[in-house]
């Protein structure tokens, strides 16, 4: 029973962390203004949260979403008439579905005076899809915005220079940087990461890679670190992410010969 009550609180305490770091997010987005299209770096699980949360403010006559005023009163639940969701963090919007969104901003708003964009899973956007949002992105039909969210920054140069980029911060937990030390602890870390983005488990790796380093282990340490930077350079799975992790610690593999063929 102590066991299962520890957990319960370490649950507790990471979706405390997580809202905390969402809050965070919307007042900084919020703060620094949002007339304007933006990209915001952010795990999956928050993607859709975050266009419904920032909708009501973009949508809302006070910027406040919660005045009441004709286009509050048009929310049924997480919908709104003048606002577009698309895609997935695990399915972005096709070219079809981004060359659409044009004639949808275009389209007179229903109850806002505008309509809002928001592209989910942008990181993972083929590149005719990418370059379809290029002219959109900067010559957005009247008072329209466009937001793409990601898991990881990953967007053409051409499209990035032109949005305003949020990232989101997660602050560590001290379970994310106790390390496994040995296969078991690992097997155990690997269920624990069962709901996790590929994002949220670099950031983890992240903090290993800082507690390795204050332990003076900067070999290990920039083993990490490397396998963190593959995942993202070859848009690696999870699993893969963390099969890479498992061989670089137990297995005693050859990193800088597996890097280097991956390279």
């Amino acid at each position: 029973m102590q066991k299962k009550n520890l957990a319960v609180n370490e649950n507790e305490e990471e979706q405390n962390f997580l809202q905390e770091s969402f809050s965070s997010l919307v007042a900084e987005i919020k703060s620094n203004g949002i007339d304007t299209n933006f990209a915001c770096v952010l795990p999956g699980s928050l993607q859709r949260k975050l266009a419904v949360e920032l909708g009501k403010s973009l949508l809302c006559e006070s910027k406040t979403g919660e005045d009441n005023c004709e286009s509050c009163k048009a929310w049924v639940g997480e919908s709104h008439p003048d606002l577009i969701i698309i895609g997935s963090p695990d399915k972005p919007p096709g070219i079809k579905e981004c060359m659409s969104l044009w004639e949808e901003i275009s389209l007179f708003p229903v109850a806002a005076n505008r309509r809002v964009a928001f592209l989910l899973g942008c990181d993972k956007l083929s590149l005719p899809a990418a370059n379809s949002l290029l002219k959109l992105t900067e010559e957005t039909p009247g008072d329209g915005l466009v937001a793409l969210l990601m898991e990881e920054e990953k967007m053409l140069p051409t499209l990035k220079s032109r949005l305003h980029i949020f990232r989101f911060k997660l602050p560590l937990l001290k379970s994310s940087t106790d390390i496994p030390k040995n296969k078991d602890q690992f097997l155990k870390w690997l269920r624990s990461t069962s709901n996790m983005s590929t994002g949220e488990v670099a950031l983890v790796l992240s903090g290993w890679v800082s507690t390795l380093v204050d332990e003076g282990r900067f070999d290990k340490a920039a083993d990490i670190e490397m396998a963190r930077v593959l995942s993202e350079k070859y848009n690696m799975s999870k699993e893969m992410l963390e099969d890479l992790i498992y061989m670089v610690l137990w297995e005693g593999y050859d990193f800088e010969l597996l890097s280097g063929v991956l390279w």
